[in-house]
């Protein structure tokens, strides 16, 4: 990636435009201080699709095991272990929902599967 100087950027942006769409890569400096990268628009977003992919890869392999059970069955599991207790000290209750945390209040919406997610 070659570094170009703000004022130069400015005064030459058609001729380094016309690089960029031939895949050259601009790191564009203020005092030699990076300020911006000048790069294609399909190439940025194909690095951070790849970027986001391999983030998930990662995950995968450091992810514990769930043992053979489904996320279902742990939740389900979760429930009855509470329903057992003789005392609790707080009420058992999972996580929010998102009609109830406001998330969809905020987004505009509600579905059905809304109902599916309250613990």
């Amino acid at each position: 990636m070659d570094s170009i100087g703000a004022y130069e950027a400015r005064t030459h942006l058609p001729r380094l435009l016309d690089e960029v769409a031939q895949g050259h890569d601009f790191l564009i400096t203020k005092r030699g201080a990076p300020i911006a990268r000048l790069v294609a628009m399909g190439e940025e977003r194909l690095r951070s699709r790849r970027k986001a992919v391999e983030a998930l890869k990662g995950c995968q392999r450091t992810a514990p095991s769930l043992g053979g059970l489904s996320i279902r069955e742990l939740i389900n599991q979760g429930r009855d272990q509470c329903r057992s207790s003789s005392t609790p000290r707080r009420p058992c209750r999972g996580p929010l929902s998102r009609h109830e945390s406001g998330f969809a209040r905020s987004q505009g919406t509600s579905t059905e599967s809304d109902q599916d997610i309250v613990m």
